[in-house]
């Protein structure tokens, strides 16, 4: 899955990776938040700016007890 968020001049990136085996009792995922590492400035509502999230990895495992 890949999820594009466009703000002005760049695009940020999400992507992840998911793997679950036949019988759906194992699975793991593999993800990456901002993948290009844009720097970017965020804006409330108040016209408050604060800067926007670095690029995040994420890996997580998965085990259905039933």
């Amino acid at each position: 899955m890949v999820v594009l968020s466009h703000t002005i001049d760049f695009f940020l990136y999400y992507i992840i990776f998911v793997w679950t085996l036949t019988n759906k009792s194992w699975g793991a995922s593999l993800g990456c938040k901002n993948c290009l590492n844009e720097k970017y400035w965020q804006t409330t509502f108040l016209n408050a700016r604060f800067i926007g999230d670095p690029m995040r990895w994420s890996l997580t495992f998965k085990y259905n007890f039933n």
